[in-house]
């Protein structure tokens, strides 16, 4: 937690009390493992994997555990709440989901051909380095990826995903802490404006793919 400290400081001719707030860098003594960086919140910091490694400290190789958990296609749209669902094969603690793509491409902004993507909105100016895909439960709770990471967290799921961007042939989406699955679940692949109904009037495109996850 920060440090407080006080002192007084003289406005108007009075003596006023003053505190000042020392905010600490978590990041002093991170953890963070392969190359990751440090993020310092709050109470705590975060570390932002490169690509192929997941986990807390980023101590996890993707290649290690992958489990291709789709039986067909998992395909999703852009508006109107077309997203695609697939449910895990059998239970346990989930770090991570890949995503291949497969065919298709989709957009935030259908009136300029350069903004359709795989997994975003092309070179849209403001959008450019983020891909804005979510993984959630049936309940349409977000699982992946973690609210540290995203850059509107209210608005549109939009995220930044060191080592890849919306024209990647592959994805991984991270998660800082194992999410506990059964078997059977049913899971949910959203395109972020869709998911929260924000400024889709524009988007188009339909996307398919095939769903990989990093049991631990």
């Amino acid at each position: 937690m920060g440090k407080c400290t006080s002192r007084h400081v003289f406005s108007y001719g009075r003596l006023l009390p003053y505190i000042e707030f020392l905010v600490a860098d978590f990041c002093a003594q991170h953890r963070c493992q392969n190359g990751a960086s440090c993020v310092s919140g709050d109470l705590k910091y975060t570390c932002l994997c490169n690509s192929g490694w997941t986990g807390t400290y980023c101590h996890l190789s993707m290649n290690d555990s992958l489990v291709k958990i789709n039986l067909r296609p998992v395909c999703f749209g852009a508006k109107d709440n077309q997203y695609g669902s697939f449910n895990v094969p059998y239970g346990g603690q989930i770090a991570a989901v890949k995503l291949v793509h497969l065919s298709g491409y989709a957009t935030c902004d259908n009136r300029n051909f350069s903004h359709w993507s795989f997994w975003g909105c092309g070179s849209h100016p403001s959008s450019k380095y983020y891909v804005d895909v979510t993984i959630t439960t049936s309940t349409n709770t977000i699982i992946s990826p973690p609210s540290p990471i995203l850059k509107d967290q209210r608005a549109r799921l939009w995220f930044e995903l060191p080592g890849y961007n919306s024209f990647s042939p592959e994805i991984i989406l991270p998660r800082f802490s194992p999410y506990s699955v059964s078997s059977g679940q049913e899971l949910r692949l959203w395109y972020g404006e869709d998911l929260v109904d924000f400024t889709e009037n524009d988007n188009a495109g339909w996307i398919c793919c095939n769903v990989y996850a990093l049991y631990v």
